[in-house]
């Protein structure tokens, strides 16, 4: 699509379907920083701990099943390949070293599981999710510090569903406590180790708001001795399209 007017046309289209920020959902309950409230999804019973209040970083503790995990580690290693990064005019050069595999099949029960899961959690409909991410970090590998929104020139991935409003980043394995891979935000001074079965969940945009939210910048310290397993969620303003 080249020319301007009908890509503008598309654009201003394409944003009338974005969702309004949910502001209801369970993981609002996590309402004080540092305190761990326990909240349902699915049946499933997990907790919430707000860890930065604006922007919202929260902890959330046993979000998955270990079957469920390890599902998903099994369903990517096959997959895996060079993780990717987004480069060009308004984005941070950044070094990737992980290896990474997009699990395209969500009809899949344990992602369907997952997914379902995490639309309860956040409000957002599943077709508005982008289809999971498994990350692998060898000892050593890291992802230095980016932001998950797009560039508001990035016209081809604000018309495959708008902007990356959520990322929940899902720990998969265990890694003992010393062993480096947690996730940093250094414009917060937060610091979230890894741990298994867990996830942080932050928000790239404020309410309502039109533009990424710079404080979001975070990293993937380097694990020092044990593989790193994680799963990238991120979550759009409208229905996802690959």
């Amino acid at each position: 699509m080249d020319d301007p007017e009908k890509v503008l046309e598309t654009l201003l289209a394409e944003s009338a379907e974005s969702i309004a920020f949910p502001t209801d959902g369970p993981t609002r309950a996590a309402a004080h920083l540092g305190a761990a409230v326990p909240i349902t999804a699915d049946g499933h019973t997990l907790s919430a701990e707000l860890l930065h209040a604006e922007p919202r970083v929260l902890m959330l503790r046993d979000v998955i099943t270990d079957d469920e995990a390890r599902a998903i580690i099994r369903l990517a290693k096959p997959l895996l390949s060079a993780s990717p990064t987004h480069t060009g005019e308004g984005y941070r050069p950044t070094t990737r070293s992980s290896s990474s595999a997009v699990l395209l099949d969500d009809a899949q029960p344990p992602l369907r599981a997952v997914r379902l899961r995490l639309a309860n959690l956040t409000g957002y409909p599943e077709a508005n999710f982008e289809p999971l991410q498994l990350v692998r970090y060898l000892p050593g590998q890291e992802y230095e510090p980016h932001n998950d929104w797009f560039d508001a020139c990035d016209v081809r991935e604000h018309l495959r569903g708008g902007e990356r409003r959520l990322t929940i980043l899902i720990y998969l394995n265990a890694i003992a406590s010393g062993g480096g891979g947690a996730t940093n935000f250094p414009e917060l001074e937060v610091r979230v180790p890894p741990t298994k079965r867990g996830a942080v969940l932050f928000e790239n945009y404020a309410l309502n708001a039109t533009r990424g939210d710079g404080r979001c910048l975070h990293q993937g310290e380097p694990p020092s001795a044990t593989t790193k397993f994680a799963a990238n969620v991120w979550v759009r303003a409208r229905r996802f399209r690959l």
